[in-house]
């Protein structure tokens, strides 16, 4: 029989050692010694962690004070006369959205060169309020601009604050026991991935988990809840409701058109074909 050969069995940047093991058997060593090995070893661990959580983002943390102007802000009308009170505006260009404040809108438009039909949302407020929607949807912000990704939390803002729907109610209601925490977590561990045509690629246990994480007690959850968390848990924002309904729709996963949570109707799963589906 050959002589058995000790290899290092570590990967450096992707790539597995191929270097003969030197030492054969565990070697004790002095406090001096342990010292010296710890100041080699410890701050590669760190990098190494450091760069791990970069890959893997924690959801965005919100402060009460930045939440309370976002979501208690008030419509304002599309003023084009002149000088007007301060407002903030959601101006959209292609798939970006600016997010800025003015006070004499028809001028921003002309030195944006954009159409009044790109005015999507006018709120009340001046750069306080401008500054809490920056932090609020920091995660889609172009850097160094106040332009952002017309997606996920933004695009679901909008939408509910022109269809007239008060603060009080809220932009994303959950069903009853969500736990932010728990819905987080379950996203982070499931591992998503974007396929070669930007398709969400993810087991059907993880993303029945992540269902049921969002789900909490109740009995239903939307479509678009689960995408919120994903987005800000550092999806990509190309990624739509529809993205991840096929995604779902490719696991057997059953995804009603509407479905009633919070008093709206959105496409979504309900926890009764889950069962159907489980057992088939």
């Amino acid at each position: 029989m050959g002589e058995f050969i000790a290899r290092c069995v570590g990967i450096e940047a992707g790539v597995p050692c191929i270097d003969v093991a030197t030492i054969m058997q565990p070697v004790p060593l002095c406090t001096h010694h342990q010292m010296q090995v710890a100041m080699e070893v410890v701050p590669q661990m760190l990098a190494s962690a450091a760069s791990l959580a970069k890959r893997i983002p924690l959801p965005e943390a919100r402060d009460s004070a930045t939440h309370r102007l976002v979501t208690r802000s008030r419509l304002a009308p599309v003023e084009l006369t002149g000088v007007h009170g301060p407002r903030v505006y959601f101006m959209r260009n292609g798939d970006r959205i600016k997010i800025g404040y003015t006070t004499n809108l028809r001028d921003r438009l002309a030195a944006l060169c954009l159409r009044s039909d790109s005015v999507l949302l006018i709120l009340q407020g001046g750069r306080d309020l401008e500054g809490a929607l920056h932090r609020y949807f920091s995660k889609h912000r172009v850097p160094g601009t106040e332009w952002f990704l017309y997606a996920g939390r933004i695009h679901e803002y909008v939408e509910n604050m022109v269809s007239g729907r008060t603060p009080s109610d809220g932009f994303a209601p959950r069903p009853a026991g969500y736990s932010p925490e728990e819905a987080a977590s379950s996203v982070v561990d499931a591992g998503f991935q974007s396929g070669s045509e930007g398709e969400v690629i993810v087991s059907r246990d993880a993303l029945l988990q992540v269902v049921y994480a969002h789900m909490g007690v109740g009995r239903a959850v939307h479509l678009s809840s689960i995408l919120s968390t994903l987005q800000d848990s550092g999806a990509p924002a190309y990624w739509t409701v529809s993205t991840l309904r096929q995604a779902c729709e490719a696991h057997r996963i059953p995804v009603r058109q509407q479905l009633k949570v919070g008093g709206r109707n959105r496409p979504g799963i309900h926890r009764d074909d889950l069962a159907t589906s489980a057992a088939l």
